[in-house]
């Protein structure tokens, strides 16, 4: 009964021990990246190199009054990041319309103003980017801005076959 045991656990550590390596790969980037943005504002596309890989690593930055909540947030940053990104790797045009509506109601004693803006974002390319996935999204200094980044591992193509 005992060897049986011993032999499941050792059947299952292959398939756990990679995904560890994964993550500790991604919090060590998450990290990296983190403190380059602290050296200095980042922003756009960037290649990103550690000992043994190359990543293609995008940075948005959203104004944190914008978004109603991180979900909502996280989700527009993917997409302007896969935006530009494909613009770095196609030469695709993205354009960014912001509509502003303002809306004055009176009454008799004051004049209330309602200020709303809409971004709209439309993408003509030659081709999509997938596999991109978010890496690590915190605020910034100020608190104004909420900092996130999206990133793929590129994978070079092994020409030792030929």
């Amino acid at each position: 009964f005992m060897r049986i045991i011993i032999m499941s656990i050792l059947m299952l550590l292959p398939s756990i021990a990679p995904s560890q390596v994964v993550s500790s790969e991604k919090a060590d980037l998450g990290n990296l990246l983190k403190r380059m943005y602290a050296a200095q504002s980042l922003s756009g596309v960037k290649i990103v190199e550690t000992y043994d890989s190359q990543y293609l690593v995008a940075v948005i930055s959203l104004d944190t009054h914008k978004y109603t909540t991180m979900d909502v947030a996280q989700r527009v940053a993917r997409i302007k990041a896969e935006s530009q990104i494909n613009t770095f790797l196609n030469g695709s045009y993205s354009k960014t319309e912001l509509l502003v509506t303002v809306k004055e109601t009176q009454s008799r004693d004051s004049v209330q103003t309602v200020v709303e803006s809409i971004e709209r974002i439309r993408e003509d390319s030659a081709g999509f980017v997938r596999g991109m996935e978010l890496l690590v999204s915190f605020p910034d200094e100020s608190n104004t801005k909420n900092v996130v980044f999206v990133y793929g591992k590129i994978v070079e193509a092994d020409n030792s076959h030929k």
